[in-house]
C-alpha cells in the first residue's frame, strides 16, 4: 500500500505526500524529491490511500496530487477534504486535463507533462510560507 517513509524525521526536512496512480510518474517525482535531499517522501497510489495515511496521523507538510485517479475519491475531492480537515497541509495539484471551473482557489496546478524543476521550486516557495498564509 504505502511506500516506505523515512523514519528519521528532521525538523528541517519537510514531508511531501505524493498521490499519483501512474506508477512511472509517481516514481519520477518521488525520486527527484528524495534526491533533492530536503524532503521526506510518502507515496500513495490514490486518494483513498492518502486519506488513510493522513487520518492515521501520518505527517505531511505538502501534498502533491494528481486530479484524475481511480478509487472512491479523486484528486479534486481529496484536495477539498485535505484543505478542510488538515489545514496545515499545503496542496499542489497536477493534471493533464483540468477544466478551468475545477480549479481550487489558492492551489497551484501543474499541467502534465510538467517541468519537475518548476514543481520543486514551487514546493520550496510554498513550504517557506507559514501555514494558513498560502491561500
Amino acid at each position: 500500500m504505502m511506500a516506505q517513509q523515512e523514519s528519521a524525521v528532521s525538523p528541517s526536512r519537510n514531508t511531501v505526500l505524493v498521490v499519483e496512480d501512474e506508477v512511472g510518474l509517481r516514481f519520477v517525482i518521488s525520486t527527484v524529491l528524495r534526491d533533492y535531499g530536503n524532503f521526506i517522501v510518502v507515496e500513495a497510489q490514490n486518494g483513498d490511500e492518502a486519506l488513510i495515511y493522513l487520518r492515521s496521523g501520518g505527517r505531511a507538510d505538502l501534498m502533491f496530487t494528481d486530479v484524475r485517479m481511480p478509487g472512491t475519491i479523486d484528486g479534486l475531492a481529496l484536495t477539498r477534504r485535505v484543505l478542510q480537515d488538515f489545514p496545515n497541509v499545503k496542496v499542489m495539484m497536477t493534471s493533464g486535463n483540468l477544466l478551468q471551473e475545477e480549479r481550487i482557489r489558492g492551489v497551484p496546478v501543474f499541467v502534465k507533462p510538467y517541468d519537475v524543476d518548476h514543481v520543486l521550486e514551487q514546493m520550496n516557495v510554498m513550504l517557506a510560507v507559514p501555514s494558513g498564509e498560502h491561500s
